[in-house]
């Protein structure tokens, strides 16, 4: 996941965790910008038209498992 970035992220889960995961992107300010399901172990995530700022990235699996990542969209 190149961070900064100014177009697209990718996304990838390590490990064999083959779960589903609920994928959350949220501002700064806590307003939800994004949520879908992610399947497998990687995403692509197209952030071009998004505005310039910090942006939260939450995974959570089915099981409740949750990753959270700060990201800089130029």
């Amino acid at each position: 996941m190149p961070n900064p970035t100014e177009g697209r992220l990718l996304i990838r889960r390590s490990g064999d965790d083959l779960r589903t995961a609920m994928l959350i992107v949220r501002g700064i300010d806590g307003r939800s910008m994004l949520e879908e399901r992610v399947p497998g172990t990687s995403a692509m995530l197209n952030v071009e038209a998004w505005a310039a700022g910090v942006y939260m990235l939450e995974l959570v699996t089915d099981d409740g498992a949750r990753s959270t990542v700060r990201f800089v969209k130029r």
